[in-house]
């Protein structure tokens, strides 16, 4: 959230900046513009907020409700924020297509699969720890209660991008294909500067 709003007033102060030679109306419409769109542009390609479900699965039985709610809720509106984003960059023609796409993508890449995986992570952590002739045996109840959210936090590092990586090679030469679409393989996970990079392209 923090590198979000970073983002978004570095953006807000560059706009004031370019407008600055041509006059106070140019200026406060390109930080207008930039307030609405760049705002929403931000919490999309922040995208580690669109997993903030996987850490809500993780610790859900140590949260309190409104936590764990809230955290789906913020990875519900990265997602809407990220497909608004991409269907308002893609062609006219194209922009239901577009939004058809990632709307799928989303669903399993990004709260599905690696839900269920973490949330299986959690339950096995938990047998172990909880067998009265393991290595957890003289663990406190604390520790116990904590390893399976520990275990199940450390694991989103690899289960989010091997999910990420299946699902595109899965879906974009079937239903990108079928809709028309051009990937660049931008890994859109890992590095917040590729929409710069394919603009400048």
């Amino acid at each position: 959230m923090a590198a979000a709003t970073r983002k978004l007033l570095i953006g807000k102060a560059a706009a004031a900046k370019a407008a600055a030679a041509k006059g106070a109306a140019a200026k406060g419409a390109a930080v207008k513009g930039v307030g609405v769109k760049g705002a929403i542009q931000s919490v999309g390609e922040a995208r580690p907020l669109a997993f903030a479900s996987e850490g809500a699965v993780a610790g859900q039985s140590i949260l309190p409700r409104i936590v764990y709610y809230g955290a789906w809720t913020i990875s519900g509106l990265a997602i809407t924020a990220d497909i608004y984003t991409k269907q308002d960059h893609a062609p006219p023609d194209k922009r239901w297509h577009t939004v058809a796409y990632w709307t799928a993508f989303h669903i399993p890449a990004s709260l599905v699969v690696p839900a269920v995986i973490i949330h299986k992570i959690v339950d096995q952590v938990q047998i172990v720890v909880e067998n009265p002739t393991g290595f957890a045996k003289t663990w406190s109840a604390r520790n116990k209660r904590i390893a399976p959210v520990a275990a199940a936090l450390l694991s989103i590092g690899p289960v989010v991008p091997l999910v990420d990586t299946a699902a595109e090679m899965i879906m974009e030469p079937t239903l990108g294909a079928f809709l028309g679409l051009e990937f660049h393989h931008h890994h859109h996970l890992y590095h917040g500067e590729d929409e710069q990079e394919k603009k400048t392209e």
